[in-house]
């Protein structure tokens, strides 16, 4: 993906067609299935938010929108002789403008940079570098509100959207281990706990180990008996608490796949 991210938004700044919206849309979701492929859990659903989350991958929409207003910003800053800029002038004087036009206004609107100016040196140079700055800055933080509002919506990330901050992943927490993924599950409220089976299928939510509560997360990682855990904090647990991991999402890893094997021997 990394290598790939290049050839994909060669010439964004430029390009641009009415199918536009749904070839970054299909971009996204290739970006999402590689980051499920990286963390493990290429054959669970989960919230795309969980993921974007966890990788801190920007979308390729505000790729392009960051290439465009740039883009479009040194040709409003050409003298009023080259082309690009005559273009431009024409296209405002009879309000008829390009694909690649509407979609910059489009873009513009959607990651709030309409308000910021391209400012100029008192020897009329026009300042690029703090007008990218900013215009990064500030799709940076549209990007960061929508992760935040979208995730509103998914019950499934109530204890994730709490503790978790973009693109923020405690390093080593991801080995390529059946811990990995459970843990990936737990963290993105995805478990299939007996609590979370219920919903689709008519069996019993109480721990069939214990027979005493729900099967839930939290009551796997730190209640049940044969689990128990001295730390009795779910986000640290988890690994959505702290900056390193001290051992605990370790802990965590071998009690999730302690109860994965015990499930499988009761269904």
């Amino acid at each position: 993906m990394a290598t790939g991210v290049p050839k994909l938004t060669y010439a964004n700044a430029v390009l641009a067609s009415r199918a536009s919206r749904q070839i970054t849309a299909i971009f996204d979701r290739t970006q999402v299935a590689a980051g499920k492929w990286a963390m493990g859990i290429t054959a669970h659903k989960v919230a795309t938010e969980f993921v974007l989350g966890e990788l801190g991958w920007s979308t390729f929409e505000s790729r392009e929108a960051q290439s465009k207003i740039r883009y479009f910003a040194r040709v409003s800053a050409m003298d009023s002789d080259r082309w690009p800029r005559k273009c431009l002038s024409m296209m405002a004087s009879t309000n008829i403008y390009t694909e690649a036009t509407a979609r910059l206004n489009f873009l513009k609107k959607r990651f709030s940079c309409t308000d910021i100016p391209l400012e100029y040196t008192g020897d009329q140079s026009a300042r690029f570098q703090l007008f990218n700055e900013q215009v990064k800055r500030r799709i940076k933080e549209k990007l960061s509100e929508q992760w935040t509002e979208s995730m509103s919506s998914k019950s499934s990330l109530t204890l994730y959207r709490q503790w978790k901050v973009r693109g923020v992943t405690v390093r080593g927490l991801y080995t390529n281990s059946r811990g990995s993924t459970l843990l990936a599950l737990a963290r993105a409220g995805m478990l299939p706990t007996r609590a979370h089976r219920t919903k689709y299928e008519p069996l019993d939510p109480l721990c069939t180990k214990c027979g005493r509560e729900v099967e839930t997360i939290p009551h796997i990682i730190m209640k049940c008996e044969p689990y128990h855990s001295e730390t009795n904090e779910l986000p640290r647990m988890l690994g959505l608490e702290g900056e390193g991991d001290d051992g605990t999402c370790e802990e965590t890893k071998r009690t999730l796949e302690e109860w994965e094997d015990e499930a499988r021997r009761i269904r």
